[in-house]
């Protein structure tokens, strides 16, 4: 197909049905592609607007290629593009590197009065595929991706797993650990209330609760998601939550009490989500994205069996925001737990707002 048989147009994938369609049937489209996200972002974050580029083919009048795209306005950091905000892995929607670079290209030429001000874009979290030749492009990667192949049966799936995690699984199945699904807003509520705790003691600022309320509400009666707290001797102290789409499965979220840790609830939470995931016929089970400085992290998903791959991002035309304060830095991780850790929950529920209302 050449370049007059198909043209790039910008899509409200709310109204065209086309976007949807084209999504889930691509090999790479996830639920972050799709206008349930954005609906949920849009709603959840007024200074992120989304707007969606398409290559469509004149003839057929049918989306070929996609890149979803989101306007983040923020005073304190500058107004940018990301694609996709709050999104794990979530590779653009292309055949090869030339429309890639047709969007790129497109993006930097906007003439839109709106968009004037843009500082610039973070094509982020998208896997290096043999049909990106990403020479000359500037991408970095700053994230490590973890998913695990599910086998047939637990037990194929379990002997891929390092023993100590073979050995964890068992001491926590044997401490009386049981898993609850959450069906209610008011276990919502626990969960929430376990994950500022636990953002809080990591020296991170929460995401805002209408967040992980509007997940819970447009994805849970969809079956898109799953949230499960851990419960021991009648006290609820860990919970995860995670994204179900076509064959695979994501974490997002997990969080646990510090205070129990050595009776494993990690262990039992993951363990739990896998074979959940092997039940009702899923193919993968993302671990989700961690930072390459975090060696403890990397280390836990590594010992599943899992494999691995890197993450890029194409930056444009500077460092990304979230690697401009980087917590894995020393100095900033002790100054955030001097200055954070000792806070009310309050307080840094509404350092989130703040937050995350320049973030993306």
């Amino acid at each position: 197909m050449t370049k007059s048989d198909r043209h790039i147009s910008i899509i409200d994938p709310s109204i065209d049905k086309r976007w949807d369609e084209f999504a889930i049937s691509n090999s790479f489209g996830y639920i972050y592609h799709t206008s349930l996200w954005k609906e949920i972002i849009e709603t959840a974050f007024p200074h992120i607007k989304a707007m969606f580029l398409a290559i469509i083919n004149k003839e057929s009048d049918k989306i070929i290629a996609g890149l979803p795209l989101y306007y983040v306005k923020s005073w304190l950091l500058g107004n940018r593009f990301v694609s996709v905000p709050y999104a794990t892995a979530c590779s653009p929607l292309v055949n090869d590197c030339q429309e890639l670079g047709c969007f790129i290209n497109h993006i930097l030429n906007l003439n839109i009065s709106e968009f004037k001000r843009t500082k610039g874009f973070e094509l982020r979290n998208f896997r290096k595929e043999d049909k990106f030749d990403l020479t000359g492009m500037k991408a970095s990667t700053f994230h490590k991706y973890h998913y695990l192949l599910l086998g047939k049966n637990i037990n194929e799936t379990m002997s891929r797993f390092d023993r100590h995690v073979r050995q964890n699984i068992k001491k926590a199945e044997g401490s009386n650990l049981k898993l609850h699904e959450v069906t209610s807003e008011n276990e919502l509520k626990i969960f929430y209330k376990l994950y500022v705790r636990h953002r809080q003691e990591h020296c991170l600022p929460p995401h805002p609760y209408r967040f992980i309320h509007l997940l819970w509400e447009k994805l849970y009666p969809k079956g898109h998601l799953d949230v499960m707290l851990l419960d021991y001797e009648n006290k609820f102290i860990g919970g995860i939550l995670q994204l179900k789409f076509k064959d695979r499965v994501s974490l997002e979220l997990l969080v646990t009490d510090k205070n129990y840790l050595n009776i494993r609830p990690n262990n039992m939470l993951v363990w739990g989500a896998i074979k959940k995931a092997i039940a009702e016929g899923y193919n993968m089970f993302d671990f989700g994205r961690t930072h390459v400085s975090n060696n403890g992290l990397l280390r836990f998903k590594r010992n599943w069996g899992t494999i691995e791959e890197d993450l890029y991002m194409i930056i444009s035309p500077c460092k990304p925001i979230n690697n401009i304060v980087n917590q894995n830095n020393a100095i900033v991780k002790n100054l955030l737990r001097y200055l954070y850790k000792p806070l009310p929950l309050w307080a840094s529920k509404i350092i989130g707002e703040f937050v995350y209302s320049h973030f993306a």
